[in-house]
C-alpha cells in the first residue's frame, strides 16, 4: 500500500475569514500557466482528495471526542457530558447551499487502540465509518494501482 505523508498535506493552510479561522486547502489547478488538460484534470484530482482527506480527519476527531467521552462516563464519571450530548461536527454549504451536523461515532465496541491507526489504514478505514466525505487511498499513488 502506498504511503500519504503528513507533509504531503502542506498545501492545507490556515486562513482567516472574518472572525473565522479556517483550514484551507490551494486550488493548485488554478495556477496553471497554460492549458493542459490532462495537468489540470490531475490536479483537480489531488485537490479533491486532499479535501476528502481534511475533512475526514476533522470528523474522526469528533468520532475521537466521543469515544472519550464514552469511556469517561463509563470509568469516572457517569455524567459526564450528559446534558450537553455528542460532540458534533458541521458540514457545507452542499450544492443545495444546506448545511449538515453530523454526531460521528465509532462502531459500538471499538477498542480505543483500534480507532484510529495512522494516516494510511485511515484512508482505506474511513469508507468503512459511519460518515465519510472522501473515498480511498491516494488514487495518484503508483503503489496503489
Amino acid at each position: 500500500m502506498g504511503s500519504v505523508k503528513l507533509e504531503e498535506l502542506r498545501p492545507c493552510s490556515p486562513t482567516r475569514r472574518g472572525d473565522e479561522k479556517i483550514l484551507e486547502v490551494e486550488k493548485v489547478y488554478q495556477r496553471l500557466r497554460e492549458w493542459d488538460p490532462p495537468t489540470y484534470n490531475l490536479l483537480v484530482k489531488r485537490f479533491e482528495f486532499f479535501v476528502g482527506v481534511v475533512e475526514d480527519l476533522a470528523v474522526e476527531l469528533t468520532r475521537a471526542a466521543n469515544l472519550i467521552c464514552d469511556m469517561v462516563r463509563q470509568s469516572i464519571l457517569p455524567n459526564y457530558r450528559l446534558e450537553e450530548g455528542l460532540v458534533v461536527i458541521t458540514a457545507g454549504a452542499f450544492g443545495d447551499l444546506s448545511y449538515m451536523t453530523y454526531r460521528p461515532r465509532y462502531a459500538p465496541g471499538t477498542k480505543p487502540s483500534a480507532a484510529y491507526e495512522g494516516l494510511n489504514k485511515f484512508l482505506i478505514a474511513r469508507d468503512y465509518r459511519d460518515i465519510n466525505f472522501g473515498s480511498g487511498p491516494d488514487p495518484e499513488d503508483p503503489n496503489n494501482a
